[in-house]
């Protein structure tokens, strides 16, 4: 279980097979479970458990380095 205890904590977070952030905003913006979070709850719940994160927006950062040559993959 995590220990969250300052923004800071929140900040520094990565989804990864233990935790999973779900903005929850809803559709007129005064929340709501997604879609999506039955399913994130089902798999942690049939695994080794894992926190689900409501009102937290992942920030996309990729990181990628390439093994196979120096030259950086093209998308």
């Amino acid at each position: 279980m995590l220990e969250i205890t300052t923004l800071e904590d929140i900040a520094a977070l990565r989804e990864n097979y233990e935790v999973e952030c779900k903005l929850a905003a809803g559709k007129d913006g005064k929340g709501a479970l997604p879609k999506d979070f039955w399913p994130t709850y089902c798999a942690f719940a049939n695994s080794y458990g894992g926190d689900i994160l409501l009102g937290v927006r992942e920030k996309k950062i990729i990181n990628l380095k390439s093994s196979a040559s120096k030259t950086p993959p093209r998308f």
